[in-house]
């Protein structure tokens, strides 16, 4: 999903997701569109600089990889 996507599921995700309601497993994709640092349009900045700051909050844990990152595999193959 765009990152902007993220904003509109907290509430379906807290519920689906967390071990205190559904504990339903999930590994979600989400660009990142206002990536502090990386050029982007404006109404995406805010979005990009709270994105790691809301799945720490919501205890959803994450790996970053960008598009020349070598360790991929193993970032996913720790996720999953």
């Amino acid at each position: 999903m765009q990152n902007s996507g993220l904003g509109n599921a907290v509430n379906p995700l807290l519920s689906l997701c967390d071990s205190d309601v559904y504990s339903i497993p999930m590994v979600i994709m989400i660009g990142w569109r206002g990536e502090p640092g990386v050029k982007d349009e404006p109404q995406h900045i805010k979005q990009g600089k709270i994105q790691i700051k809301l799945l720490e909050t919501m205890n959803i844990p994450y790996e970053i990889i960008s598009g020349d990152d070598e360790k991929f595999k193993i970032k996913i193959s720790s996720i999953v």
